[in-house]
């Protein structure tokens, strides 16, 4: 049975020639099993700016990423930026160049695969953003709370019978002020 929604890869590259590779590699891929029953869906970007906006607006299963942008000459820059606004999605770095301690830094930063361009082929290709879409999964699993979040509502006889000084005690060590700083301020002025 065929997987109705296809694999959404944001394609970040700003040279014409390597989008035009990228995507024939992912093409080939496809054409070859990668995905099997599944449709291959790409969106490119040619800035840093552009491949922000789309994070933000779409769904996408992984990020394929050029370091070097028009608009984000620092490759650094341009991985941390990303990852910013994609904490949950697996970015693949696409090398100009090969760089064994920047791939190993931008590893242990998050980045899921480190591809040389020169040496991008179909399979690998694709076998790359798999592992990097199932790592991520399992990554995101990690960092999803264990339990549901304790609800900050006493009950109203509680509420009715607390002080101020036993309301922060429990807004405390339920955690609330933790995730809402400003909960013993609203409380305080009620």
């Amino acid at each position: 049975m065929a997987n109705l929604t296809p694999i959404r890869i944001l394609l970040v590259e700003d040279e014409d020639g390597d989008l035009f590779f990228i995507r024939e590699a992912l093409d080939e891929a496809a054409a070859l099993g990668a995905w099997p029953g599944r449709a291959l869906a790409v969106s490119p970007a040619a800035t840093l700016g552009d491949a922000c906006d789309l994070i933000f607006d779409g769904a996408f299963d992984a990020i394929l990423l050029n370091l070097s942008l028009p608009d984000s000459p620092i490759p650094h820059e341009t991985f941390q930026k990303v990852s910013e606004f994609a904490r949950s999605l697996p970015i693949v770095i696409l090398a100009d160049q090969e760089d064994e301690a920047f791939a190993a830094l931008l590893l242990r930063q998050g980045a899921q695969s480190f591809l040389p361009k020169h040496a991008l082929d179909a399979i690998p290709l694709a076998t790359s953003v798999n592992h990097a879409i199932e790592r991520q999964r399992y990554v995101n699993t990690l960092r999803a709370p264990a339990e549901p979040p304790v609800s900050a509502v006493l009950p109203e006889a509680l509420a009715d019978a607390a002080d101020d000084g036993s309301l922060l005690s429990l807004i405390h060590v339920a955690g609330v002020a933790a995730h809402a700083p400003d909960a013993e301020t609203v409380m305080l002025a009620d």
